[in-house]
C-alpha cells in the first residue's frame, strides 16, 4: 500500500505543480473571487484495497472542507498534498465509524458498500475537487469554474489511474451526473464505455 500512495502522491504532484496555486494553496486567497472555496480534496489510499473487492465511490463535492485551516505554499506542495491526503484519511475514517444517521445518504450508501466488502476495500473521491461556499459549483455562480473543473477532471481520473477500482460508483446526483458526463462520456470517440455501458478497459495513460 505504501507504493500505491506514492504513486498517487506522484500523480497528485505532476498535475498541482501546474494548476492554478490559488485553487490549490488556500492560504493565498484574498479576493472575493477565491476566497469561497474550500480547501483542495485529495483522496488517499484505502487501506486494504484488495482485488476484486475494490470499490470507488464517487460523490459531488465535499460541502465544507476546512477552509479555516489555510494550506500553506511555506510547506511545499510534497507536504500540502501529505497533509490534504491526511485530512481525507481522517474524516472518512471517521464517517465511516458512525451509524447510520437521518440526512447523511451519502456516507449511509458508502457504509453499506463496505459492509459487503469490507472498510478498507471502499475508496471515496468526489466529481470537485473543491467546493464553492460549501456547495456545489455552478458555471453561472463560480468564479474560475473551467479551472477547477479541469483540475478537477486531471485529479479523478489520476485516481482511479492509480488505483485501478473493480467498480465504480457515480453517487453524485443529477447536478454532478452532468460533468460526469463531460468527464466520462458514455458515446463518441473519448467513450469510456464499449457498449453504452460496459467499462472499456485502458490501454493508455489519460495523461
Amino acid at each position: 500500500m505504501v507504493d500505491l500512495r506514492q504513486r498517487l502522491i506522484s500523480k497528485y504532484t505532476e498535475i498541482l505543480k501546474d494548476a492554478n496555486p490559488l485553487l490549490v494553496f488556500s492560504e493565498l486567497r484574498s479576493t472575493s473571487d477565491y476566497t469561497g472555496f474550500s480547501n483542495l480534496f485529495l483522496p488517499d489510499v484505502p487501506r486494504e484495497w484488495t482485488p476484486g473487492k475494490r470499490v470507488l465511490v464517487v460523490g459531488r463535492e465535499t460541502r465544507g472542507w476546512k477552509p479555516e485551516n489555510p494550506i500553506s505554499p511555506a510547506d511545499g506542495l510534497h507536504c500540502c498534498i501529505q497533509k490534504l491526503m491526511e485530512m481525507h484519511e481522517k474524516h472518512f475514517n471517521n464517517m465511516m465509524a458512525r451509524r447510520g444517521e437521518r440526512g447523511m445518504r451519502f456516507f449511509n450508501f458508502v457504509r453499506n458498500v463496505a459492509a459487503i466488502t469490507g472498510k478498507g476495500n471502499v475508496a471515496w473521491s468526489n466529481i470537485f475537487a473543491l467546493d464553492w461556499k460549501n456547495g456545489i459549483p455552478t458555471e453561472a455562480k463560480t468564479p474560475h469554474y473551467s479551472a477547477l473543473k479541469e483540475l478537477s477532471e486531471k485529479l479523478l481520473k489520476a485516481q482511479i489511474e492509480v488505483l485501478e477500482p473493480d467498480v465504480i460508483v457515480f453517487a453524485c446526483g443529477d447536478a454532478g451526473n452532468i460533468v460526469r458526463r463531460e468527464f466520462f462520456p458514455t458515446k463518441g470517440e473519448n467513450a469510456v464505455c464499449f457498449d453504452g455501458r460496459t467499462w472499456r478497459v485502458r490501454k493508455t495513460s489519460w495523461f
